[in-house]
């Protein structure tokens, strides 16, 4: 029987078009209803995802920021930070400002901005985290202006021809305990993401079940991109989505359907609730 699911966001619960489909709210507050645990484990920072969060009830401490913050949604409160070396933070800020691209730095803030940028990108359409929905951003002025952060992640959105150099680049300088990740993102647009090493949703989910006191064979994740890799491995039932990237789908125990054919439903309905056979 499996007590805890953990989802990805983009890409798992939300289809092509950034939504929750019908089918999926409803197989997930089923399954609350039913006991069991279901939280997020998303690259996000919580005001991005907290709409998502309590639209779904969930209930149970989310995994943000790639695993680096575990939060108690009723109370806002953190039961686990993984900030950034500062060092390998502003390192990190350096190296995509010598690449012309803007830069974005996270940290956890219960009020006031919680993510900071520098820089222009090249196109308009990369502005939408300061300005969209997952904005509560601030200007600033260099790269020493955030020397006293405790910073969860650093990254940065432009068009691909720009991203691909740095991302290229980073293990000539990468000295400093830091992951990366370059995913795309909008259309003809990389996500080029950095944050502490050894920190992932993997360890992240380890840690909340051991707090929940749920063994790791109770556990169901299901994601898309390398960055659920070993969140993945850790469940005991590890899923990948259709839309998922080729590894994940070969290292996962099953792949479902995509995330605009229900595919976070499916699993829920078949292997959690048992309303398929």
């Amino acid at each position: 029987m499996y007590r805890l699911v953990a989802l990805d966001i983009d890409g798992t619960v939300l289809d092509s078009r950034g939504e929750i489909r019908p089918r999926v709210l409803a197989a997930v507050g089923r399954a609350i209803q039913a006991g069991v645990a279901v939280t997020l484990a998303t690259g996000r920072r919580w005001r991005a995802a907290r709409d998502i969060a309590r639209r779904l009830g969930i209930r149970v401490p989310v995994i943000l920021y790639n695993g680096a913050l575990v939060l108690d949604p009723a109370r806002e409160s953190v039961l686990l930070e993984r900030p950034l070396p500062p060092d390998a933070a502003l390192d990190a800020m350096r190296h995509l400002e010598r690449h012309g691209l803007p830069v974005y730095v996270c940290r956890h803030a219960p009020s006031g901005p919680d993510l900071f940028w520098l820089g222009e990108p090249a196109c308009p359409e990369a502005t939408y985290f300061r300005e969209g929905p997952r904005g509560h951003a601030r200007p600033l002025e260099d790269v020493a202006s955030a020397a006293g952060f405790e910073v969860l992640k650093v990254f940065t959105l432009d068009l691909e021809a720009r991203v691909r150099p740095a991302a290229t680049e980073t293990p000539r300088w990468l000295g400093v305990p830091l992951r990366s990740l370059l995913c795309p993102d909008i259309p003809g647009h990389s996500l080029l993401e950095y944050w502490r090493w050894g920190t992932d949703k993997g360890s992240a989910l380890e840690f909340l079940a051991h707090r929940l006191g749920v063994r790791r064979s109770e556990i169901v994740a299901v994601g898309d991109n390398w960055n659920d890799m070993e969140m993945i491995d850790f469940a005991g039932l590890g899923v990948a989505m259709a839309n998922a990237v080729p590894e994940l789908r070969q290292r996962a125990d099953l792949v479902t359907a995509s995330n605009d054919e229900d595919g976070v439903a499916a699993v829920l309905e078949r292997y959690v609730l048992g309303e398929v056979a």
